[in-house]
């Protein structure tokens, strides 16, 4: 029994031994197969992304562009803390101030988180299309380099941007998206990504640029060279509207909490106020409550709007 076990054994032995190439091609091609299905599983899904509505789309959309898509997952997600985090703050100030300014405070606490993501796409997209014209010559340096390769360029392009940042970064990010996709409808969702990252007519131009040269194999090198000229001339008004807006910038950012606290100072100074007394009448009143809150909130806004409106984009 043991000998014909011991048999039969190295014949088996035998067989796979000589059946080893035929084997491993057989074992690395179907890891490769759940590869694919692994990553086909991993990658956003168009319909579903569709299927959210615009409001949800446009969060989607959002936290996608600012890179905050692993902390928050879903958009629906994102909708919940903001809720939370309003109803929260209104239930803990309905105590002291009441029904009224509590809801009107909670309702601009539920905002905070999508004025917070706001503010970081537009410094992105400013970041982004400030350095464009850095992004567009090492993109067609590389795309040149790598025989009209649009896909190969991208990478080369995002492994080798020095100084730029935010184009670096974004780059990185449309190079990990298009390698994840498999279908023409993937290639478009990533370069819309991409374009809204963006939000500029140049930034239009390069994604369709990007998406004749992947999808349909048009060599784009003449139009990748226009398209750097026009950004390249554009640099000029940006900088120089750039100088013009500092001042404002700094006046609302550091005038403001300068004023608060000489009001601290001139009423313990003129009014016979002692920091504790100031601090009561500041927090542990209801008057001095929303009173600081309006300040507050009115310092957060116009801060926010200061933000966006100082800081032009550079565009064509």
């Amino acid at each position: 029994m043991i000998v014909n076990g011991l048999i039969y054994g190295m014949f088996l032995g035998g067989v796979l031994l000589s059946q080893y190439p035929l084997l491993m091609s057989t074992l690395h091609g179907l890891l490769f197969r759940l590869r694919i299905r692994a990553d086909l599983i991993r990658r956003p899904e168009t319909a579903r992304y569709r299927a959210y509505g615009p409001f949800l789309s446009h969060i989607c959309k959002l936290t996608e562009s600012t890179g905050m898509s692993g902390l928050f997952g879903r958009p629906e997600v994102f909708v919940r803390v903001s809720v939370l985090l309003g109803a929260g703050i209104a239930g803990a100030l309905n105590w002291v101030t009441g029904p009224v300014f509590a809801v009107i405070t909670g309702i601009f606490s539920a905002l905070l988180p999508y004025m917070g993501l706001r503010l970081k796409l537009n410094q992105k997209r400013v970041g982004s299309s400030r350095e464009g014209d850095t992004m567009l010559r090492e993109l067609l340096s590389c795309y040149k380099i790598h025989d009209s390769n649009m896909k190969e360029a991208i990478e080369a392009a995002a492994a080798g941007l020095e100084g730029a940042p935010h184009a670096k970064r974004l780059l990185y990010d449309l190079a990990g998206g298009l390698n994840r996709s498999y279908t023409r409808e993937d290639i478009r969702r990533e370069l819309d990504v991409f374009r809204y990252s963006l939000d500029t007519a140049w930034g239009g131009a390069l994604t369709q640029i990007i998406y004749f040269a992947m999808v349909r194999g048009i060599r784009v090198t003449d139009s990748l060279e226009d398209l750097t000229v026009s950004l390249i001339r554009s640099r000029e008004v940006v900088e120089h509207a750039k100088r013009e807006n500092s001042e404002s910038v700094l006046m609302l950012r550091y005038l403001a909490p300068m004023c608060y606290l000489l009001s601290v100072f001139c009423a313990c100074r003129f009014f016979g106020f002692t920091p504790a007394r100031f601090l009561h009448y500041q927090f542990g009143t209801k008057l001095g409550l929303e009173w600081f809150i309006i300040l507050t909130g009115a310092f957060v806004l116009g801060t926010a709007v200061s933000a966006v409106l100082s800081r032009e984009k550079m565009d064509i």
